[in-house]
């Protein structure tokens, strides 16, 4: 109501109608979002981030292809905005474009007026074509730049961040941010301390413990998946199981906000979670065949798929995701060094 009021009372405020659209965007509704954010464009073409809303609303609605080419107009007009770059990422990483991912990221970085998000996502599309020692080296060079910073990843990509050295933190400073309590409770679970990581998720996630249904606006799916695996190690099976059955009742309501294939994946995670191999297999299956090449390192994590490992037909579906990254690294270093415009040419393919 708010926004829907300021759009109102300032019809020609380009801000309201991309806050509305933003909104919109973010609660699962990028149909609604479009008008709104095509409307606060016409009105102020100057801003990189309304660009980049609107190629994300596009991209949510499964108009990738038309998102792709959105930015890249973006990108020729406003070389030097990063949040075009960002978005851009995004996407073809989403779409299991590995390398062009990295190669736009790589350039976004050398922007003189590039974020540490941009090194974020930099760090990130390294990880996903699979070059680790790359990755780990740009999560310690980010940290070492931004200490309080928490970023995508960085538990779960080769910063090994240990429960003593936050709670050294936590005295010396009095009080933790939220991300860094964050990073506290995934060190509890790395080293099995369950009973600190039920006290402390329960502290920042009171509603994963609670007995209602979840609401999809406050769901974090890596953290219902934290919340599942502490109560199944505090001898809660059976509200583990109830999580987790959330969890897939709400992946179809998210897989119009992500990736055409998130629903898919997640399901692949809770089944997995929930020990029925060969409906994790199946929606894996249907997820390669659908496209879907994104965090395949993700696919090797001996937490979540522990059960898994060794089973032929998995191995064998993994091996074909994995060979996907073998091509892209060989693209990578085939094109890495072609001038930008005939990067931007492929966008439009």
């Amino acid at each position: 109501p708010y926004y829907h009021k300021a759009v109102e009372l300032s019809p020609n405020y380009a801000q309201a109608h991309h806050a509305l659209g933003d909104f919109y965007t973010h609660s699962g509704r990028p149909e609604q979002a479009l008008p709104f954010l095509k409307k606060a464009l016409r009105l102020d073409p100057a801003v990189s981030s309304v660009r980049a809303k609107l190629s994300r609303a596009l991209f949510y609605l499964g108009r990738s292809q038309e998102a792709l080419q959105f930015l890249a107009d973006g990108i020729r007009a406003y070389p030097n905005a990063p949040a075009l770059y960002r978005d851009l990422c995004d996407f073809l990483g989403r779409m299991g474009r590995l390398a062009e991912s990295l190669y736009w990221v790589k350039t976004a970085a050398n922007l003189p007026s590039h974020s540490r998000y941009i090194r974020n996502f930099e760090c990130q599309a390294l990880a996903q074509i699979g070059y680790k020692a790359e990755a780990r080296s740009c999560y310690h060079a980010l940290v070492e730049t931004y200490p309080r910073e928490n970023f995508d990843f960085l538990q779960t990509l080769y910063m090994d961040v240990s429960a003593e050295k936050l709670e050294a933190l936590q005295r010396e400073l009095g009080n933790l941010q939220t991300d860094e309590l964050r990073s506290l409770l995934a060190a509890y679970t790395r080293s099995s301390d369950w009973q600190k990581a039920y006290q402390l998720m329960e502290t920042l996630d009171p509603h994963y413990f609670a007995d209602e249904p979840l609401n999809l606006l406050e769901v974090q799916l890596g953290s219902a998946f934290t919340a599942s695996m502490i109560l199944q190690n505090m001898n809660e099976p059976e509200r583990s199981r109830y999580l987790l059955s959330e969890v897939t009742r709400l992946a179809g309501a998210m897989d119009r906000i992500h990736a055409p294939t998130y629903a898919l994946i997640i399901d692949v995670i809770a089944f997995a979670s929930l020990g029925d191999k060969t409906s994790a297999i199946d929606r894996l299956q249907e997820a390669y065949d659908e496209g879907w090449r994104h965090r395949i390192w993700n696919l090797r994590n001996p937490d979540t798929f522990a059960e898994l490992e060794g089973d032929p037909a998995w191995e064998a579906l993994v091996a074909k995701f994995e060979s996907h990254l073998i091509s892209e690294q060989v693209w990578y270093e085939q094109h890495k060094d072609d001038p930008r415009e005939d990067m931007l040419e492929r966008l439009y393919k």
